[in-house]
């Protein structure tokens, strides 16, 4: 199959194309051109980057004929809010390997989780046992009731899930020809490897020469790097891409993870304030914000050249705002 037919192979859950939106209050603070693709405008309930993967993973397990769905991430998931969502839409039963402590009050994410009736299973911080060996003990079980599971990794990030953001880099290329604009820098943040795979395989197999930045939420920037490379490798030969790529190319701006995942400085709140008073728009504590954190360093250093067109990816995650709501309560 070649990559041009894979991209077809899928679901419409989400609102696509998105918009790429000029921030004229952030561009003037700036001296550069700031927009934003606004991924967080992919549903309401569905906001944010995860529907593009789901909209291929989803799809290949209606083909399999799976109904049920199984995945993981901390208890404020993106991905696993998404997940049950989409599952739900579709029929599946959701499965959520979710690391943490149960509140007694649940909020953000969780409480969406929770209205759905997925079935949470909770992985304890002490725990050694592992996501996907978690994920492989429940669908062992459920196949023991006669059911049909289908597994999907840690923020839908495999050879599957990369086509999400794929199509993305496609979209975002048409969009730079009907708006008559070239990105000198494209910014995403990393928190599994997806988006910014699939960006970058967009990039190899239609020869965009673009600078396509990670900005690392959790891990460091190697391990992306490493990770990253080696999906990237099996996708060029599977579709039998004349191209290749080197971990080093891979780009990041690592340094930006703070106190550690899902936990947010003083730096990323008061850029997140900054950011909705200039434009009206939220980013979140645990991805957006970090990511604009690195790109709003990289402006401010001159490392980024005024006048630059600067493209953010903003993946969503307002209703991780809420479980921070004392960060924000002053």
């Amino acid at each position: 199959m070649k990559l041009k037919e894979q991209i077809n192979n899928k679901l419409s859950m989400g609102l696509l194309p998105t918009p790429i939106d000029l921030m004229s209050r952030l561009s003037e603070y700036y001296g550069s051109n700031i927009f934003f693709k606004r991924d967080d405008q992919t549903g309401s309930s569905l906001s944010g980057n995860k529907i593009r993967k789901l909209d291929y993973l989803l799809y290949e397990a209606e083909k399999k004929g799976a109904d049920s769905i199984i995945t993981c991430g901390a208890l404020q998931s993106n991905h696993s809010r998404a997940t049950a969502i989409a599952a739900r839409r579709r029929g599946f039963e959701p499965h959520l390997i979710l690391k943490g402590e149960m509140p007694s009050i649940f909020d953000g994410n969780l409480l969406l989780d929770k209205l759905l009736d997925s079935k949470i299973h909770i992985l304890s911080p002490e725990e050694e046992t592992t996501y996907d060996q978690k994920m492989e003990e429940v669908a062992e079980q459920l196949r023991k009731e006669g059911k049909k599971p289908y597994i999907i990794p840690l923020g839908g990030s495999n050879e599957l899930g990369y086509m999400g953001y794929y199509r993305a880099g496609v979209e975002i290329q048409e969009q730079e020809k009907e708006m008559g604009i070239v990105y000198d820098y494209i910014f995403c943040a990393v928190g599994s490897g997806g988006t910014l795979g699939g960006l970058y395989l967009a990039k190899l197999a239609n020869d965009w020469d673009r600078r396509i930045i990670g900005v690392n939420v959790v891990d460091t920037a190697e391990k992306f790097q490493e990770e990253i490379k080696e999906v990237l490798d099996q996708l060029i030969e599977f579709y039998e891409l004349e191209v290749s790529i080197s971990q080093e190319e891979i780009e990041f701006q690592d340094g930006f993870v703070g106190p550690g995942y899902g936990i947010a400085s003083p730096e990323v709140i008061d850029l997140i304030k900054m950011v909705a008073q200039k434009e009206g728009i939220f980013l979140d504590p645990v991805y957006t914000g970090k990511a604009f954190w690195a790109m709003d360093h990289l402006l401010k250093s001159g490392k980024i050249a005024k006048g630059s067109n600067v493209l953010f990816m903003h993946t969503g995650g307002i209703y991780s705002l809420f479980p921070h709501k004392e960060l924000f309560s002053d």
